[in-house]
């Protein structure tokens, strides 16, 4: 029996598990599409270094209520990583129904929560697709593990060949983790411009999940903020809210260039980030367009994810080493309801520039930490506190910034899906690898049946922002020369 047997999990871990539903599976689903890999080396990777960190060997358990970290008794890496071939022709239409059923198929909770699949004969490709339990970690951690999984250069022996080496490759792999979460939670900083203020009472959050629980249930100075998030309005009706089934469906963007959005956002004095969410606003805008009467001033959110990690890694060096859930969320306002693109991307800017004094990141993670160790019936008027208030989430991550290799095998394209509570059935997911952007939507089946739309839509939003620039650009030109 291993000394972490009977572990307690978090709070705020615990409350992934709580949150499951079966229309809604509370399991980040990620994707690699790599040149050919042979499935004996992805298992000696996935040996080797994915099971350098112990959780992954773990099961959380339930016992009168609370739950524990346990190790498997059975383990099988077997079981945990498969290999398996599409039906014919496996093309891209091929890929997304097989992830789709994966996202709606829960994890067996007898075993530790997570999957990894092979699929060999996508094209010229190998696709990798890799299912984890949104309780062992948040989509920034497990970025940083997929770094841990990769390497820089095609050249390196990533197996070990004895048990001592198989020890140090386990060092290895949680130095690399370490390192990327240092490095992705500057970059996540660079790319959003957002610092937010976190009160003594928020740095008590981030210490002690005890002192979130007693903080949320006494109203200290979080009560301010609790009332205006209740004071909140929902969004607007509109057809990305319903109920919802148990079958999801998911699509990803061709690649786009990143300079597209760093050319954008220079024209017209914006961040990047800016520009994201302002072709996400455009896209739904596009595609509400075909299903209402009336779009203008619509109102929607997002709800954001916020990394609550130290940027300090001299301060946060052992926190780094852990996996689990260390964030917050923001209610984001899309303007999707103003038809001027300009208008529609300088309102953004506005909005993102007034949350960052926001206590809602800390105070979101307080309200989790609260799910996770309140009695149940205390769940429910949480949870609805968020999602009444919002009509998808929305992450935006930024990954490696060259191309990595995975057992000696490129990474073509990377993308990863984000699940949605209670009844929220849109999840947007960008993310940023090897120079170039690509975006993922997952969603309700019945609610957006064929989510391509909407990347088209967002796709076309960036397009009408590019032509933009480009005259304004030529506009300056014209001012230099008549000037000269």
């Amino acid at each position: 029996m291993s000394d972490n047997h009977f572990e307690p999990v978090s709070g705020v871990d615990s409350a992934w598990l709580r949150l499951d539903r079966p229309t809604n599976l509370m399991v980040i689903t990620a994707m690699a599409v790599v040149e050919p890999i042979p499935f004996n080396k992805l298992k000696e990777l996935i040996n080797s270094r994915f099971l350098a960190f112990p959780r992954f060997r773990q099961k959380p358990v339930n016992h009168s209520g609370f739950y524990f970290w346990e190790e498997d008794p059975y383990f099988s890496l077997d079981y945990h990583v498969r290999k398996v071939a599409l039906p014919q022709p496996a093309d891209k239409g091929a890929l997304e129904k097989f992830i789709g059923d994966l996202m709606s198929t829960p994890l067996d909770p007898g075993k530790p929560l997570w999957q990894v699949y092979l699929i060999e004969n996508y094209g010229d490709h190998h696709v990798c697709v890799m299912r984890v339990h949104h309780c062992y970690a948040d989509g920034l951690a497990l970025v940083a593990v997929f770094g841990s999984l990769s390497d820089q250069s095609p050249n390196i022996n990533p197996f070990p060949l004895d048990p001592g080496k198989q020890r140090d490759a386990g060092v290895r792999a949680r130095q690399s983790f370490v390192m990327g979460m240092e490095t992705l939670s500057r970059a996540v900083e660079k790319c959003t411009k957002l610092r937010y203020r976190i009160a003594e009472e928020g740095k008590s959050i981030l210490r002690e999940p005890g002192y979130a629980v007693e903080g949320v249930r006494q109203g200290l100075n979080g009560a301010a903020e609790i009332a205006r998030l209740a004071a909140l309005e929902a969004d607007d009706p509109t057809p990305l809210r319903g109920e919802l089934g148990v079958m999801k469906c998911c699509t990803w963007s061709e690649l786009i260039p990143l300079h597209k959005f760093k050319e954008v956002a220079q024209a017209f004095g914006c961040s990047i980030n800016d520009v994201l969410l302002s072709c996400v606003s455009g896209g739904l805008r596009r595609l509400l367009q075909d299903r209402m009467d009336q779009v203008d001033g619509v109102r929607l959110h997002a709800t954001l994810p916020v990394n609550l990690r130290p940027l300090e890694t001299r301060l946060g060096r052992e926190q780094l080493q852990e996996l689990g859930n260390q964030f917050g969320t923001v209610f984001v306002p899309l303007a999707a309801g103003i038809g001027n693109p300009i208008e529609r991307l300088y309102k953004i800017k506005h909005d993102m520039a007034a949350l960052k004094e926001s206590m809602q990141p800390s105070l979101s993670h307080a309200l989790l930490t609260a799910m996770g160790l309140f009695p149940q019936g205390v769940q429910q008027p949480l949870l609805e506190l968020f999602s009444n208030k919002t009509s998808m989430v929305l992450s935006n991550v930024p990954g490696a910034r060259r191309a990595r290799y995975l057992a000696g095998s490129k990474v073509k394209e990377l993308m990863f899906w984000v699940p949605q509570t209670g009844d929220i059935g849109l999840g947007v997911s960008l993310l940023s690898y090897n120079q170039s952007v690509q975006i993922g939507i997952n969603a309700d089946r019945a609610l957006l049946p064929e989510p391509a739309e909407l990347t088209r839509a967002m796709i076309d939003s960036l397009e009408e922002y590019c032509s933009l620039t480009g005259m304004i650009w030529q506009a300056a030109e014209a001012r230099s020369h008549r000037k000269a």
